[in-house]
């Protein structure tokens, strides 16, 4: 069983999902610092969300035990209505800006494991320091995939570096709140 990050009482949640809930209008959205490709391939994620910064469990042994670290965690809610949670290291592993800071967007991704051509539109936090894309439910680094279309290189698509940032185990519990819990393996981002 992994072992427990965080725990975030009912009363947290509720308010999360109350700002997830919310539509939110276009001069709320924050224009990415930096275009990573055209933008009709990144969206500003439209249906809601809300994202917090928490501590981690203190008890988790650190290579830094002066700062504990922090985990960004996210409710989004999808067309559907459902609401889903997500956590990751919220410091970036490139330059260390708080992810917490960062815009949902949603991208294309090739997930390229499948054993044929396969796309899936992924749920990102943007960094706001360098504009780099992580999939929430994986922490998987988002990286154009440049393609020759009209004797021209393009960015059509993204494609997925694995491990980069450390993601968590979300469960959320009616009535109690939502448990995190660890990730087994080594990222980048530690």
């Amino acid at each position: 069983m992994a072992s427990v990050a965080a725990f975030i009482a009912e009363g947290v949640c509720r308010e999360m999902v109350a700002e997830a809930s919310r539509p939110r209008a276009a001069a709320e959205t924050v224009p990415s610092r930096r275009i990573r490709a055209n933008r009709d391939l990144v969206h500003d994620y439209q249906h809601g969300y809300a994202v917090r910064e928490f501590p981690v469990n203190p008890f988790q042994e650190t290579k830094r035990p002066t700062k504990p670290p922090t985990m960004l965690v996210a409710c989004v809610r999808s067309e559907q209505g459902a609401f889903s949670w997500f956590a990751m290291n919220n410091k970036c592993y490139h330059d260390g800006a708080a992810l917490c800071n960062g815009v949902i967007t949603t991208v294309t991704v090739d997930i390229e494991d499948a054993p044929t051509t396969c796309l899936a539109k992924g749920v990102c936090v943007e960094c706001p320091g360098h504009g780099y894309l992580y999939l929430l439910a994986t922490g998987d680094y988002i990286v154009p995939k440049p393609e020759l279309i009209d004797g021209r290189m393009r960015v059509q698509r993204f494609k997925a570096v694995r491990d980069m940032q450390r993601p968590y185990t979300c469960v959320y519990v009616e009535g109690e709140g939502l448990h995190v819990h660890h990730v087994q393996g080594r990222f980048a981002s530690d």
